[in-house]
């Protein structure tokens, strides 16, 4: 999802199986697209991408933990620890609509 060369079209088609449907996932596909596309302007990008911990809540709901190592412009790279939301609906894992919650946040 950090190509920020594709088009918003192309962005939506490959993030839009992973939003839960009834999370209005246009919607949201176009929000991601237009923060990814401002971070572009200001030459801030991530790094790396991991999955740190899935903590299961129910049977259909979990809580991941991503951490990112992000360039911020002239600033530096930073690493952030979010925790997001993810359903299961008929067998497939969804990220929910709800944002996600920034834990941590630390120049390196």
């Amino acid at each position: 999802m950090t190509n920020t060369k594709a088009t918003e079209q192309q962005f939506t088609s490959r993030l839009k199986p992973f939003i839960d449907p009834i999370a209005n996932a246009d919607s949201l596909c176009a929000d991601y697209y237009q923060h990814w596309k401002s971070n572009a302007d200001i030459h801030s990008f991530p790094l790396s991408t991991k999955t740190e911990k899935i903590e299961t809540i129910t049977p259909d709901s979990t809580e991941v933990y991503i951490s990112n190592i992000w360039q911020i412009g002239e600033e530096g790279k930073y690493y952030f620890l979010s925790k997001t939301f993810w359903v299961r609906k008929n067998n497939k894992w969804y990220r929910t609509g709800e944002e996600a919650v920034r834990l941590e946040k630390r120049k390196l």
